[in-house]
C-alpha cells in the first residue's frame, strides 16, 4: 500500500514537473491581500482589470459562433424527444450517460438535423448549448488573466494550466437535474478543480 502511494506521488510529480513553487511568482503586498481575502471568504474581487468593449467583443463573437456558425457540441440531448415514462431511469441517472449514450436511446439531435438557431430551440428545446471557444485571442485574454492567475497559484500552490474551456448557454429545463440544481464534472480522470469566475460590469 506504501509503495503504491509512493508512485502514485512520484507519477504527480512528474506530470506536473516545473509546475510547483513558481520563483517568478511575486507575492506583493496587493496580492496578499487579495489571498488572504480569498482563503477567509471564499472569494475576491478584481476590479477594472478589464475593458467594457472587451467583453462586449467576445459577447459578438459568442453570438455570431452560436447563433450564426452553429457552433455547438452535438449530439446534444433534446427535451422535447423525452417521454418520461420511457426514459425514467436515463433521466433519474442523467448525470451517468454521454451525449452518444442519449443519441443511441433516441433523445438527443446531431448536427445534421439542425438548420437553424432558432429551429433547434423551437424543435428539440435543449436544455445547454456547449461551445468550444472559437480560435479567439480575447477569450485567452479574459480567461488566462495574469493577475488572476496569479491568486489561483498562489491560493493553490500550483501553476495552472488551461486543458479545456468552453462557452455554455443553458436555457429552462422541465427536469431539476437539467436545471444544474445538482451536478457532478468529470472532466479530467485524475483531479479537478473548479473555480467559478463571474465578471460583472458596473
Amino acid at each position: 500500500m506504501v509503495q503504491k502511494q509512493w508512485m502514485a506521488h512520484a507519477k504527480d510529480r512528474i506530470r506536473y514537473l516545473g509546475r510547483y513553487k513558481n520563483s517568478e511568482l511575486k507575492l506583493d503586498h496587493h496580492l496578499i491581500s487579495q489571498l488572504n481575502h480569498l482563503k477567509e471568504f471564499g472569494y475576491v474581487m478584481l476590479f477594472n482589470i478589464f475593458e467594457a468593449y472587451e467583453f462586449q467583443q467576445a459577447q459578438i463573437q459568442y453570438k455570431l459562433e452560436l447563433e450564426e456558425k452553429l457552433n455547438f457540441e452535438t449530439p446534444c440531448l433534446a427535451q422535447n424527444k423525452i417521454d418520461i415514462l420511457k426514459h425514467k431511469v436515463l433521466l433519474d441517472n442523467y448525470l451517468r450517460y454521454t451525449p452518444h449514450q442519449y443519441a443511441e436511446q433516441g433523445i438527443a439531435f446531431t448536427k445534421s438535423e439542425v438548420s437553424s438557431y432558432q429551429q433547434v430551440l423551437d424543435e428539440f428545446r435543449p436544455s445547454s448549448l456547449k461551445t468550444y471557444i472559437p480560435s479567439n485571442d480575447l477569450f485567452y485574454k479574459i480567461w488566462l488573466h495574469p493577475m488572476v492567475l496569479n491568486i489561483v497559484e498562489a491560493y493553490m500552490g500550483l501553476r495552472p494550466y488551461l486543458v479545456e474551456a468552453y462557452l455554455r448557454r443553458n436555457f429552462p429545463a422541465d427536469h431539476k437535474v437539467m436545471n444544474h440544481f445538482w451536478h457532478r464534472d468529470t472532466n479530467h480522470p485524475d483531479y479537478l478543480v473548479k473555480a467559478f469566475i463571474f465578471f460583472f460590469r458596473l
